[in-house]
């Protein structure tokens, strides 16, 4: 909302005084139409929106509106093959991976240092983490790696890499974790990267930015895909408990049915309806 916050209806009817017609995909949801002020407002004049949640009062009710959940990239072929140079204390080291901002509520601390505790290396890729942040999180777990542009080393503060490349640095770690804690609007894109890796994904239940994963569980008869934890003592136990596999068939069967060729596809018919 406040990166659009000037972006408004009077700016689509421009548009539309030059035949041009609008498809709005917007983020920054919340479970009830009328939380959405912003989205209100555009819902009745632009050509069609995309959601990524159920949002009540607008997907149940309005059918120039669409429920989407993100898109689940490809994985590339290979994973990184990693080994005791790449700072891992031993070959076949298990490794925590996890990807995005570093923000607070991400707990990337919490995360390294329950790494630490249990032995296992931790895969941070974060764009802008700086090299203060760097050395934060290197001393509470050594066994810290963090992929610098193009390759596992050098290690330092994170940059944007490309999708295969972070995908293929997901995929070499034993299993991916999304341990947020807060109520921000919207749904998390990070943990489609841990979708797409089709490793094990562990997350705290009471996120609110998993809401539409969680809810298209409920919704589906297979059940619980994702490793739902209700807390940090949880997510210990499974941890050590945890049996390392080199695919997990559940994430493969989300990546699938949330496939960015599916998700484009959708959005080809919806483009082509408006032409």
């Amino acid at each position: 909302d406040w990166l659009h916050s000037r972006w408004g209806g009077k700016h689509v009817r421009q548009l539309h005084d030059l035949g041009i017609k609008v498809v709005v995909t917007y983020q920054d949801t919340r479970a009830l139409i009328e939380d959405c002020p912003k989205l209100q407002a555009l819902v009745g004049v632009v050509d069609h929106t995309i959601v990524h949640e159920p949002v009540e009062g607008l997907t149940t009710e309005t059918p120039w509106a669409t429920y989407l959940r993100q898109g689940v990239p490809a994985r590339p072929a290979y994973p990184w093959l990693l080994s005791h140079d790449q700072d891992l204390a031993y070959e076949g080291q298990p490794i925590l991976g996890t990807v995005g901002f570093d923000f607070p509520w991400k707990n990337y601390d919490r995360l390294a240092e329950l790494t630490r505790e249990l032995g296992w290396a931790f895969m941070l890729i974060s764009p802008n983490l700086t090299l203060d942040r760097y050395a934060q999180l290197l001393a509470i777990n050594p066994r810290l790696l963090c992929p610098g542009t193009g390759n596992m080393p050098p290690r330092g503060p994170g940059d944007f890499l490309d999708t295969p490349t972070i995908l293929r640095c997901l995929a070499a770690c034993t299993a991916t974790a999304f341990m947020y804690e807060c109520a921000n609007t919207g749904t998390s894109g990070a943990i489609r990267l841990g979708i797409a890796a089709r490793k094990p994904v562990y997350a705290l239940e009471r996120c609110r930015q998993f809401r539409d994963l969680f809810l298209a569980e409920q919704e589906d008869e297979v059940g619980r895909l994702i490793n739902w934890v209700p807390s940090w003592r949880d997510f210990r136990e499974v941890l050590i408990q945890s049996w390392p596999v080199t695919t997990d068939p559940a994430m493969v069967y989300l990546a699938e049915r949330d496939s960015l060729q599916g998700v484009g596809q959708v959005y080809a018919r919806i483009l082509k309806e408006m032409v």
